[in-house]
């Protein structure tokens, strides 16, 4: 498949004064467990899901939290070194590459301890926009390049 294949389905040009651009990057906040409440050792900020786009790049320095799902169906914890990003392929790319790249089902979740702390994340969401046509049959077939 070739590297450009997805640069005519994003928006990542400027439209004009109110368009409102497909993909966005978000600074999110996941709050500490209250432990005075009686919560459990884990508490879930963001269920399991699976990102409806192309591609979310999560940023977060040396953070416990972000959990990705194996296809075997056991989870793993990730935690990124320092300048690190964790690429997560989204439904719309598992659906335009016809399986090849699986989506990637993750969740978030912050410690309960005697110390608890909230965990901040950098994320950008690359989405196709709303009127693009994803058929990339043709580029996946046997033989083409």
């Amino acid at each position: 498949m070739p590297a450009n294949a997805f640069v005519c389905v994003t928006d990542s040009t400027t439209q004009g004064s109110g368009h409102v651009a497909a993909s966005s990057l978000e600074a999110i906040q996941y709050s500490a467990p209250d432990a005075s409440v009686g919560q459990a050792a884990q508490s879930a900020n963001c269920e399991a899901h699976v990102d409806r786009g192309l591609l979310t790049c999560v940023f977060a320095d040396n953070v416990h939290g972000l959990q990705v799902q194996h296809p075997g169906g056991h989870w793993r914890s990730v935690v990124l070194p320092s300048g690190h990003v964790a690429i997560l392929p989204g439904y719309t790319l598992e659906r335009a590459t016809c399986g090849l790249v699986k989506a990637t089902t993750h969740s978030v979740v912050t410690q309960t301890s005697a110390a608890p702390s909230s965990r901040n994340a950098l994320v950008y969401k690359l989405r196709a926009k709303e009127s693009a046509i994803l058929n990339l049959h043709p580029l996946l077939s046997p033989g083409t390049a």
